[in-house]
Parts: C-alpha cells; structure tokens; sequence
C-alpha cells in the first residue's frame, strides 16, 4: 500500500473527526438524555475519561510519531550532520507522552500531598499537574532550541506549530477548564472545554507526525511511504514499513 504524507494525515483526520463526533453524541446522550453511562457506552468516548477509545487513538498517534522518529535518527544524514542524538532524545519524549497519554502519570501531582506546593491561582490551578508539567515542557523546549535552529525553515515552523497547538491544548486549556470546574463543576460548558483541549492535543500530534514525515521523504529523497504487511502460513505475521520511490 503506497502512501503520501498528505493521504495519511488525511486518515488520521477523518479518525479525530469520527471521535470529536461520537464524543458529542454521548455528551447529548448525557446532558439532553439523562443518561449516565448507558451500559459504558459514555465512557467509552467521552474525551475526559481515561483508558478508552479516544485515550487509545491519541496513543497511536503518539506512537507513531515516536516511530518515525526513531528511523530519522537511524537514517544516513542525520548521523553525517551531527543530529541523531537530538532525534533520539525527542524520540525518547514521545514515549514518555505516550506513557503519560495511557497511564495518566501527571494525575500523581494532583494527589492530595502535592497540592499544597502549588498556588491556588484563583483556580486556574485546580488540576495542579500543570504546574510542574510546564517547568517540564519548558525545560525540553530549552533543550532543543539549538536543534530547532538547525532544522529547514519549514520544518522548524512546522513543529513549532504543533507545538503551540499541542500545548495550548493540554496546557493552556486545562488551566481554563480548571479555572471553570473550580467556579461552577463538571457541566456541560466544561466537558466543551475538554473536548476543545483533547481535540488541540490530538491535531496537534497529528500535526507533528506530517512535519516528521515530510522531513524523512524530502531527506532520503522519497516520494511515498509503502506499508507491507505480509501473512506467513506458520501463524506468523511480519510488519515491515519500508521506503520506495
């Protein structure tokens, strides 16, 4: 199966479209209808549950970001110009986001024993992982600026803006929907607020994985991505993604 960048961030975005879609329909299921799990039904793709079908697609997407990653690190001209090492340690990032994304390590700063190291911030700090979590993100930003610098032009933006979107998204818009579930709780006007953060972070990443691919092909002078996926008779199965011209 040959694949462009365009075509394979064009399916990932039907998928975040697909979720954003059931995630409003349980929203009406529970605020229009009363219901509040209906047989787990809710929960399975309301945006601000963990372990399910959204949880799972915005693991992929960082995975497979992490993925890609990994084989720039590995590819002949990274390793020439001195920029493996940074590709390797944003690899390793990746899967600490996608560790964090599955099993939800920042909510062990929301426990009871660190919140009185946080400002109460007028409730923009009611979800006190944000604190650390942005010294965090500052602190990997630092970082990599030198490698940023060395990237092309547009590649550079590229990520700077899924950056920005990702962010802005887990950041920025839980310390609004902290400020709002502070003031007035869990109403529907705050799960909207979910749903406009867990939709930057997944467009975000998606946003991402089309910067790292655009940056491989034009690197290792491709022009599409050919996925095989081969069934052997002795059960057996055998993934390989490799390059084609």
């Amino acid at each position: 199966m040959l694949l462009t960048p365009k075509i394979i961030t064009r399916k990932l975005l039907i998928g975040v479209s697909v979720l954003l879609a059931l995630h409003l329909t349980v929203l009406y299921l529970r605020f229009g209808r009363g219901h509040l799990t209906l047989h787990g039904t809710i929960p399975m793709f309301n945006f601000d549950e963990e372990r399910n079908v959204p949880t799972l697609y915005s693991g992929i997407l960082i995975l497979l970001c992490t993925i890609m990653l990994w084989k720039v690190s590995r590819s002949a001209v990274e390793v020439r110009n001195g920029l493996s090492f940074y590709w390797k340690a944003l690899c390793a990032v990746t899967i600490f986001l996608f560790l964090d994304e599955m099993f939800s390590i920042h909510e062990i700063a929301n426990r009871k024993q660190f919140r009185n190291l946080y400002p109460d911030g007028d409730g923009y700090f009611y979800f006190p992982w944000v604190v650390p979590y942005f010294f965090l993100g500052t602190a990997v930003l630092l970082f990599f600026v030198r490698f940023l610098l060395k990237l092309p032009y547009a590649t550079r933006i590229q990520f700077i803006t899924a950056g920005i979107i990702y962010a802005g998204g887990a950041l920025g818009m839980e310390l609004v929907g902290g400020k709002y579930h502070d003031g007035y709780g869990p109403n529907l006007n705050y799960f909207l607020i979910i749903t406009i953060e867990e939709l930057l972070e997944m467009l975000g990443m998606v946003r991402f994985f089309n910067a790292i691919l655009n940056y491989f092909i034009s690197n290792t002078n491709k022009e599409r991505i050919d996925l095989h996926v081969s069934l052997v008779n002795d059960k057996k199965a055998t993934h390989l993604l490799s390059d084609n011209r």
